[in-house]
């Protein structure tokens, strides 16, 4: 059996087993008096240590401009980055003219960051002078599209992964790796994409331009969608917003420092008074010699940039891009941009949309158990854009069996709840449950049994990860780990691991490792 066939089957069989630990069943009474445990439980596993989001290419339709040794399109969205071209893992075309290859991500999206792995053997410097395109045009391979980032003159290494990223993110539907204007052989292990889902972002372009550029003509615009294009064309500072549901702008204000050099002392107050569940604009236009004198504690304050006195000067441009909502509150601001001169300060980018509310939590799982307590652990839920942006807090509520009282708890953003105080040998309903800005979601519903008097049981869960699955699987982690009632704990030496744990407490009394490879 191939080596690649071999770890994909040891995979599927290891995904197997944590799925059948994972699953919580509608009783967990004990159907036996044994105890759980042993006196002494054991836990060996081998780790070999050798050196985000979806991607929406794997296992998408692949094409090239030529094909050699084998190495079909399709190699390069498999999840296998393996750098060797002999473990059929990497994508080959022919010495030619303007060699391309591309991806079909069947659907538009905004691409944020490519991610390509190179090859490590005999070959891996023909990955050069090469360029990333994203739009919707698959003509020539793609090479009439917008080009992600700058063409790469130089190496990319041999078994490097290189991330580029779309600044501002790019629309489109095919994304292409081609060498230009010259000729070449294309050959890499992998390509990943990351991005956003059209529908679920609003594309946003924010323009300001200083008085050095209002000598000139030029004017201040904000666009958002194909909704809201304004010139913004008295001078001042001013603040816009919008609803992140719908992109409906909420509010207009204009702060013009140029008239009356006190007017920003009402920002702080207007911006905390803003309703909640928006984003926000800070774009300045044309703002006079006084702006200097009283912007800057503001727009440093906003910016958090503490040193914006030595870089800002009269005349400058300013665009401040920001949220505002009930997760976190009232910490609004993420994103500032400028520029000097003649030059706008523009922000172009794509903001996730506040859309239904969250799906149920997935994964619910029980770590820990014993005659008086129990503690869960859950997943995210699904389909959420980002989850920096879009923070959840999770409801747990539980309810005896029998009863109709149930109690609830507010977890904030922690997906890991504890009950204690609970009777033995008894069942309880629990729910857990997602709030976004949005609302709450459906829950996600688990019976709960608690043991016998005396009886507990120790959850564990062991992974080990052997040099293929650190190095050349989608989004692994380059460490072994074993977690005990739902603490997980990272290995990350090479070799032979033994772990024994304290059949009563679940804590190591011995760990040591046999570094087998030195």
């Amino acid at each position: 059996m191939p080596a690649k066939q071999r770890i994909r089957v040891a995979n599927e069989k290891h995904s197997q087993n944590v799925t059948q630990r994972g699953n919580v069943s509608k009783s967990l009474r004990p159907k036996d008096e044994k105890y759980a445990v042993g006196p002494i439980l054991l836990g060996l596993f081998i780790f070999v240590v050798c050196g985000s989001g979806v991607n929406f290419a794997f296992d998408k339709p692949t094409w090239q401009s030529s094909t050699d040794k084998g190495g079909v399109s399709s190699r390069a969205v498999d999840g296998y980055k393996h750098p060797d071209y002999r473990e059929g893992s990497c994508m080959q075309t022919r010495r030619q003219h303007e060699p391309w290859w591309a991806v079909d991500l069947e659907q538009e999206l905004f691409v944020t960051t490519v991610r390509i792995t190179n090859r490590a053997d005999c070959c891996w410097d023909n990955l050069v002078n090469f360029n990333i395109r994203v739009g919707t045009n698959l003509a020539d391979g793609g090479k009439f599209n917008s080009q992600c980032g700058p063409t790469y003159i130089y190496n990319v290494g041999a078994g490097q992964t290189l991330s580029v990223r779309c600044v501002p993110p790019l629309l489109g539907q095919y994304v292409s790796v081609s060498i230009a204007d010259t000729d070449g052989t294309l050959n890499f292990c992998e390509v990943e994409v990351y991005g956003y889902q059209r529908h679920n972002v609003f594309n946003v372009k924010a323009i300001s331009h200083g008085a050095k550029d209002a000598q000139v003509g030029k004017t201040s615009q904000l666009i958002v969608d194909d909704s809201y294009n304004e010139k913004l064309s008295p001078q001042g500072h001013h603040v816009i917003s919008f609803d992140m549901t719908t992109g409906k702008n909420i509010t207009h204000a204009r702060f013009d420092t140029q008239s009356d050099s006190s007017v920003l002392a009402g920002m702080p107050l207007y911006l905390q008074n803003l309703p909640s569940e928006i984003f926000v604009f800070v774009i300045l236009n044309n703002v006079g010699w006084k702006y200097y004198h009283t912007s800057i504690p503001m727009l440093q304050s906003l910016s958090g940039y503490p040193q914006i006195s030595n870089q800002l000067a009269w005349g400058d441009a300013w665009s401040l891009l920001g949220y505002k909502g009930k997760l976190p509150s009232p910490s609004w601001r993420t994103s500032v941009m400028k520029n000097l001169g003649y030059t706008p300060a523009v922000i172009e980018d794509v903001i996730p949309k506040l859309l239904v509310p969250p799906r149920s939590p997935s994964s619910v799982v029980i770590v820990d158990l014993t005659s008086s307590s129990f503690t869960l652990r859950w997943s995210r839920p699904p389909g959420l854009v980002n989850e920096k942006k879009l923070p959840l807090n999770y409801t747990v509520c539980m309810r005896e069996s029998g009863t109709v009282v149930n109690t609830c708890t507010n977890n904030g953003d922690i997906n890991l709840f504890t009950s204690t105080g609970l009777n033995p040998q008894t069942e309880y309903s629990v729910s857990v449950k997602a709030e976004s800005y949005a609302g709450f979601g459906p829950e996600a519903v688990v019976c709960v049994a608690t043991m016998e008097q005396g009886k507990y049981t120790i959850y564990v869960e062991l992974m080990s990860r052997v040099k293929p699955d650190t190095l050349y699987r989608l989004n692994a982690q380059s460490y072994s780990s074993i977690a005990i009632r739902g603490q997980q704990h990272n290995f990350g030496h090479a070799g032979h691991h033994f772990i024994v744990l304290n059949p009563k407490t679940g804590k190591y009394s011995i760990n040591s490792a046999m570094y087998i490879l030195r």
